[in-house]
């Protein structure tokens, strides 16, 4: 996954946080994005307008899951590393689980997101039999996931 993927994702799990909005957020535009992380102060910015639409579950600032596919392979150190310098730009707390390539460590992963009422989830995990399952815990619990 490359940066702009992953600032697309993070943006993407903003925006799921607000009403219908326009096509650009805050100086974002999804189709004219080239790649570069924002800068802190536009990331704030979108916060802020995500909180006054949806507060945060557990105090004053959001809680982010990240579900790594796996933690000790260079591309899941990258990815993780991108999502966190963006989550913490934004002010958002994130806390990160290590899915290891398994379903059922996936599924206890989610489990445990659910148990500690984050706002949103970032999931990357590969098994196909476990995706509806862990969704079915994330829907219950009305926590918005990508």
């Amino acid at each position: 996954m490359r940066l702009a993927d992953i600032v697309r994702t993070f943006a993407a799990a903003l925006l799921t946080l607000l009403p219908a909005q326009g096509q650009e957020f805050h100086g974002f535009d999804p189709a004219a994005f080239e790649g570069r992380m924002l800068a802190p102060e536009q990331l704030q910015a979108m916060v802020a307008d995500a909180q006054d639409h949806s507060p945060p579950t557990n105090g004053a600032s959001y809680v982010f899951g990240f579900a790594n596919l796996q933690r000790d392979m260079i591309f899941g150190i990258r990815v993780e590393d991108s999502i966190k310098a963006n989550v913490e730009a934004a002010g958002i707390e994130v806390r990160v689980a290590d899915n290891r390539l398994d379903g059922a460590t996936a599924l206890s992963n989610a489990q445990s997101f659910v148990r500690r009422r984050v706002d949103y989830v970032i999931e990357f995990q590969t098994d196909v039999n476990f995706g509806p399952v862990i969704m079915q815990h994330f829907n219950r619990a009305h926590i918005g996931v990508i």
